[in-house]
């Protein structure tokens, strides 16, 4: 399946329009918001299966929101590649 290249700032609104909408998520975890991500080496993007990675949050994103956050950005990672 080839991947839709976006901007990273697209990413980050996809990512932050699947964290609102994750059923996963509630009371001020719902707030969370990913700021900004990164390039990562080859060796991660064949790890990651995706060409970028969370380097900011505006949260504390600790235990059940990190879970969530990784989980959306492997389901977002799969369709989505950044253009660098």
């Amino acid at each position: 399946m080839q991947k839709t290249l976006m901007t990273p700032e697209e990413i980050v609104n996809a990512l932050n329009s699947a964290m609102a909408n994750s059923g996963a998520l509630d009371g001020d975890c719902k707030e969370c918001q990913v700021r900004r991500i990164g390039r990562v080496t080859e060796q991660e993007a064949g790890q990651l299966g995706r060409n970028w990675n969370v380097e900011m949050v505006n949260g504390e994103c600790l235990g059940e929101c990190m879970a969530v956050l990784t989980e959306v950005a492997k389901e977002v990672g799969r369709k989505l590649d950044a253009s660098w």
